[in-house]
């Protein structure tokens, strides 16, 4: 029954997206903004316009995980103590043991 609502949310939000979007287009409100839609200015001096997203996208999705991993690091920390690590992170957690020795 999940999975049938699941599926029925996705076709309904896919075709409801459409039919916005079409509306959206046929007030030809964004004609004078083609740039809005192609994304790539020859003169802009923003230099988010210059860069090619999808040429360099490996790149970017590197260089972002590693960001936010750090800042994770820094903030939460991505590693528990090494106290922790060898008590176990059962015991150590929550004070539950997962299995008996």
């Amino acid at each position: 029954m999940l999975i049938i609502s699941i599926v029925t949310t996705f076709i309904i939000m896919v075709y409801l997206t459409r039919y916005l979007i079409g509306l959206l287009v046929k007030t030809e409100k964004f004609n004078k903004h083609t740039n809005l839609f192609i994304g790539y200015k020859e003169n802009s001096k923003n230099i988010f316009d210059k860069i090619d997203f999808v040429k360099n996208r490996k790149k970017i999705y590197i260089a972002v995980s590693l960001i936010i991993a750090k800042v994770l690091d820094i903030t939460v920390g991505l590693r528990v103590k090494d106290n922790e690590e060898i008590t176990g992170l059962d015991s150590a957690l929550h004070e539950e043991s997962g299995y008996r020795i």
